[in-house]
């Protein structure tokens, strides 16, 4: 397999793609899953009868009770051509934040925030460094977006303008990772929206408490079906990030991307949509998987069958509790 940012696969050659969002470590949840979309386990792979191919959308660090057993179990799939993998956010920040800056430093400031962030991760390889270093490798490789034909996958943001800029590259390519290391490039600018998302600085005054309480001056935005919107609030990723009537500026639209509503559906993760929120595209040609399965929201899944317009109904999840629902 070539190892580059944009992998371009041949048209569909089997039964249908499953796009699973951010696991976190949740690997009981993965079984779980894989068991519920009726996959079989040999030899420690899981395949599915059907032929169908998982697709991991990335974000597999981090969080969850068992992050080595998770990471085990998706390299494994992949290397046995049983699997897609793209990569999350997450990798991408632990893979910077184990990288020299040939400064004395880090490419990933080694603060305390960006630490706690990789905590479960370094608790699960503890005793197990060397075997942590090679699934850094493996991590490197991963593509950071899939062009399947007729579908396409990312972690966070398609944008056919940046993708060009780093389709060609790969992270194990020393002088590109300092690169996307670098504020001053536009590797960084591109990697950074890309696995990340686009984000819009506040007004004066305004911010928000995210996930973890911590209070934030910057939104993310979702980048597709702008035209026409009026309010910040509307702009907001998740839904419901933000309220109020604060108006939306024209330049600040003009920064984002515009996924096309013609263009062929792209799945991604990364927006922790509300955990008992309903399980639906976003627009006909996109849709999240990501409903907080880090935490004690489900993992998600959308199975793909070649459909243009997506359909609510193709949403499979594992169970998430009645008292979890009503605590949402």
């Amino acid at each position: 397999m070539k190892h580059e940012l944009l992998l371009q696969c041949p048209p569909l050659h089997h039964a249908g793609y499953d796009f699973i969002g951010d696991i976190h470590g949740q690997h009981g949840k993965l079984l779980q899953l894989l068991h519920k979309l009726g996959y079989e386990e040999r030899n420690g792979i899981h395949r599915h009868p059907e032929g169908r191919i998982p697709v991991f959308l990335g974000d597999l660090l981090d969080r969850g009770p068992d992050v080595r057993g998770l990471v085990r179990r998706v390299r494994t799939m992949v290397e046995a051509d049983a699997a897609f993998c793209i990569l999350g956010n997450h990798e991408y920040n632990f893979i910077l934040l184990h990288t020299p800056d040939q400064q004395g430093g880090w490419l990933r400031p080694r603060t305390k925030e960006n630490l706690r962030q990789g905590e479960a991760t370094h608790r699960a390889f503890a005793g197990y460094e060397e075997e942590l270093t090679g699934h850094l490798h493996w991590m490197k490789g991963l593509p950071l977006a899939l062009d399947l034909g007729k579908c396409r996958a990312i972690h966070a943001c398609w944008d056919d303008a940046l993708l060009e800029r780093v389709a060609h590259h790969t992270l194990r390519d020393p002088e590109f990772l300092l690169a996307c290391g670098n504020r001053t490039t536009e590797a960084h600018t591109a990697m950074e929206i890309l696995a990340k998302g686009p984000e819009l600085a506040l007004p004066q005054n305004l911010a928000f408490l995210d996930k973890k309480g911590i209070e934030r001056r910057n939104m993310r935005t979702r980048w597709w079906n702008l035209k026409g919107l009026t309010k910040l609030a509307e702009l907001a990723m998740p839904p419901g990030t933000l309220v109020g009537d604060m108006p939306v500026q024209e330049e600040d639209l003009r920064l984002l991307p515009n996924y096309p509503a013609e263009a062929p559906p792209v799945f991604f993760g990364h927006y922790w949509m509300p955990p008992a929120g309903p399980k639906a595209p976003l627009a006909p040609n996109l849709a999240c998987l990501d409903y907080g399965a880090g935490l004690d929201g489900p993992l998600t899944a959308y199975r793909w069958n070649g459909e243009a317009a997506l359909d609510a109904a193709n949403f499979v999840q594992t169970d998430y509790p009645a008292e979890e629902r009503a605590a949402a």
